[in-house]
């Protein structure tokens, strides 16, 4: 006789049931663990494969459905933790600021791209927890500054915006003394209407720069003027990409 092995991952859940008491969903063949937590809309838990999932929709009837069911009509999401979100936001700048170079001869780059993540809870056997989910790619229009916020779109129904990475347009032969990090137009008046923290990446940086509209907004109610504000609201290092 031993100690059940998954007794400190699990302790919310008694070690004499099968597959979280959801066999008709789930299945367990090797007496170990299932396999991605699933959620229902509403944030409470259906079952486990090792990744964390939500239902897109509250009118989805996940009852009976396999597991490559419930992937299909779900979306996988992570714990919101600065770890897991500094590592979404360098893998996306990784990925789309270098196509937002002026240079760039791919067919998909000289433009600017954005994401939201969204924002939700789920009731875990360990408690609730914050998590978030990718919005959709937001792509703007080649050799055009700028992209429009409004067209993000969340992939769980009912998930508010949390935090938006962009990019700006800048090339090589740019003069760099023109800081690049500098946010124009809507930028801070759209992050400021949100309340949720806006991140810059721009090509041939090695950081995504963050703004605070909720701190710029207290040092404007303390009388800093609108540049001061921006530029004590503003990290330019706040992530380090590579």
């Amino acid at each position: 006789m031993s100690v059940d092995p998954l007794a400190d991952k699990y302790p919310g859940w008694n070690p004499y049931h099968y597959v979280h008491n959801n066999p008709v969903k789930l299945i367990d063949p090797d007496g170990m663990e299932a396999e991605a937590d699933f959620y229902d809309n509403k944030g409470n838990y259906i079952g486990n494969d090792g990744k964390i999932y939500v239902l897109n929709s509250k009118s989805i009837d996940y009852k009976g459905m396999s597991c490559d069911d419930l992937k299909s009509n779900s979306t996988e999401v992570q714990i919101s933790t600065g770890s897991n979100k500094r590592s979404t936001f360098r893998n996306w700048a990784k990925k789309y600021k270098g196509l937002s170079d002026r240079d760039s001869n791919d067919p998909k780059g000289d433009r600017e791209f954005a994401m939201t993540l969204y924002s939700g809870s789920i009731n875990t056997p360990n408690g609730e927890k914050e998590v978030f989910a990718h919005g959709s790619l937001i792509e703007g229009r080649k050799g055009v500054n700028g992209v429009s916020l409004v067209d993000s779109k969340s992939p769980i129904e009912g998930w508010n915006p949390a935090e938006t990475i962009h990019t700006h347009r800048f090339g090589s032969t740019d003069n760099f003394s023109n800081d690049p990090f500098t946010l124009v137009g809507s930028d801070v008046p759209t992050a400021v209407k949100s309340k949720n923290t806006l991140y810059l990446a721009v090509p041939h940086s090695n950081f995504i720069g963050s703004f605070n509209p909720k701190a710029y907004t207290k040092y404007i109610q303390n009388g800093k003027t609108r540049e001061r504000a921006q530029r004590y609201s503003t990290d330019k290092k706040a992530i380090r990409i590579w």
